[in-house]
């Protein structure tokens, strides 16, 4: 081959690499969506547990974590059934209370996140209570900037004379990134989310033992 052509054929392969690396070097729009879940015993009676999170605001220590700072929430509804404790003050005063709540609030979030460039977030919260079992779920309302859905969801049950805690996290978002970099955002983002159940968990913890010494648990009225 003459020096001519080897030149000629070193151009031709040199644009064919810049092109694939423009290529995969270009802005997509990519959405990224991860389901996380974790799960602890906590060494506090389920009965202690269901007091201190119904009676004190728990709405910090279940939401606050990962980035997100609470700037405001309101009670949107409020259900108590009385009708399995034919004693409800008793019981209530000796931390055995029967009762049910169900209890809906609405909450705004700051997010503090360099990877998304929503600022707020705007959340609907429900707390289902039982002497069995409690549940918190607390979901995006639509759509709401890069933010696509968003839901965390905390579930409690007795175990022994522990609590049994399970936490999961999905969350989809939208972002532009290189395309050849989109394996590398989903990466990413799925260990954002292990994280902040991790941060969760710290939260929850330091929450309930900030109060389980208390022999009778009162109410925070505010």
């Amino acid at each position: 081959m003459s020096k001519t052509a080897r030149y000629v054929v070193i151009g031709i392969v040199t644009l064919f690499i810049a092109g694939v690396l423009a290529w995969q070097l270009r802005p997509v729009s990519h959405r990224v969506h991860t389901v996380q879940t974790h799960q602890f015993d906590l060494q506090v009676s389920y009965d202690k547990f269901r007091q201190i999170m119904v009676r004190k605001n728990a709405t910090k220590a279940i939401v606050s974590h990962g980035g997100m700072k609470i700037i405001s929430e309101g009670v949107e509804d409020l259900k108590l059934d009385l009708s399995a404790d034919d004693r409800p003050l008793l019981n209530a005063i000796r931390g055995k209370s029967k009762a049910a709540v169900d209890a809906t609030k609405m909450l705004t979030v700051e997010i503090n996140n360099e990877q998304v460039d929503t600022e707020q977030l705007t959340l609907r919260s429900r707390a289902q209570v039982n002497a069995d079992r409690l549940h918190v779920e607390s979901k995006a309302v639509g759509q709401q900037g890069q933010i696509k859905d968003y839901v965390t969801i905390i579930s409690a049950s007795p175990k022994e004379d522990a609590t049994h805690i399970e936490l999961s996290l999905e969350m989809e978002i939208e972002i532009r990134v290189p395309s050849v970099f989109t394996g590398r955002a989903d990466s990413e983002v799925a260990k954002a989310a292990i994280e902040s159940l991790a941060q969760q968990q710290e939260a929850i913890t330091a929450f309930v033992i900030e109060h389980a010494s208390e022999r009778i648990v009162l109410p925070e009225l505010n």
